[in-house]
């Protein structure tokens, strides 16, 4: 049976929690006005870093974007970085321009290395949770 992950679980929610708010209609509209410049803000909570980007222009998935995203979602504990979905970054791109909001999306988790998940096991496992 294939596992089901935190990032998959994750994809999964937000494309459930936004198809619930938006009828298919309204999002149609609003993907294809936004098609051609797609932008995110990120402010990680743990870092204190702030990123604002264009990661998608003129149907084009901008790879140096893409990379300062990576960064600022990487784990904060080890400084491993891993791709994210450019599929997620779109859906959180239309559910921020869905719900008509201007502030950045707060970072509390992005990738965790195998590393940082045995670490943080063990303290769970240290304090009784």
């Amino acid at each position: 049976m294939a596992s089901f992950q935190r990032r998959d679980f994750l994809k999964f929610s937000a494309g459930l929690v936004f198809s619930s708010l938006v009828p298919c209609s309204a999002l149609a509209s609003t993907l294809e006005r936004l098609s051609s410049r797609k932008t995110l803000a990120f402010y990680n909570i743990h870092t204190g870093e702030h990123l604002s980007v264009c990661y998608h222009h003129s149907g084009a998935y901008q790879p140096e974007a893409l990379a300062r995203i990576n960064h600022i979602l990487r784990d904060h504990r080890t400084g491993d970085i891993k791709p994210i979905d450019p599929q997620l970054l779109d859906t959180l791109h239309a559910l921020h321009c869905c719900i008509d909001q201007d502030e950045p999306f707060h970072v509390i988790s992005g990738y965790r290395s195998p590393r940082t998940n045995a670490m943080l096991r063990s303290m769970a496992l240290v304090l009784g949770e």
